[in-house]
């Protein structure tokens, strides 16, 4: 299935780069049909470019700091799993992640597709030579980007782990049980 999202120039661009590997959402009626191996097109907000990528997995929690605590803070795109719950705090309220959920997509870009906006068209015509580069520069060949850490080539996604509905065998109770145990185990890793 595939799922068109919008996104600030910022995170956009982090994704593109292969600096962002997850992206975090309310877990709403309109992210609850997102499944793994889905493709999510994002359309930058400001310049119509699109991007198409991979869902290599889904995590729900009952807030964003749960899932901050539980992956690498490398897939955020941050240098640290403060300044990652700062900025979403200043998206998502308490309320509002309590109300809905957390949900965390696990990206791979595939593809980008570029769209020439009316700043590039001026740029063109003062520095020709320099604004064509730039612009080929922007089309983005993804087999040559690193998808993949090393940790993550062997890395098992969260979502294969944990079954996300009663539908799939697991009680809100076995899923919460699991969470809890991956949490003291990584914990109990990060102490060592």
């Amino acid at each position: 299935m595939k799922h068109t999202m919008h996104l600030m120039r910022f995170t956009y661009d982090k994704i593109v780069h292969g600096t962002k590997r997850i992206d975090l959402r309310l877990f709403d009626d309109e992210y609850k049909k997102i499944k793994l191996n889905d493709i999510i097109e994002y359309v930058r907000e400001d310049s119509g470019r699109k991007l198409i990528c991979l869902v290599r997995g889904v995590i729900v929690c009952e807030r964003f700091d749960d899932i901050i605590e539980l992956l690498p803070v490398q897939m955020f795109g941050y240098d640290s799993k403060e300044e990652i719950k700062v900025r979403v705090r200043r998206i998502y309220s308490f309320e509002e992640q309590m109300t809905h959920h957390a949900l965390g997509i696990i990206i791979m870009p595939l593809q980008e597709d570029s769209v020439e906006n009316e700043n590039e068209d001026e740029y063109l015509s003062y520095h020709r030579d320099e604004a064509l580069d730039l612009k080929t520069s922007r089309i983005k060949n993804f087999t040559k980007v690193n998808q993949m850490t090393d940790e993550e080539v062997s890395w098992k996604p969260i979502s294969q782990q944990i079954e996300h509905s009663d539908e799939e065998g697991m009680s809100g109770e076995e899923k919460a049980e699991k969470v809890m145990k991956m949490r003291m185990k990584e914990r109990f890793d990060y102490d060592r």
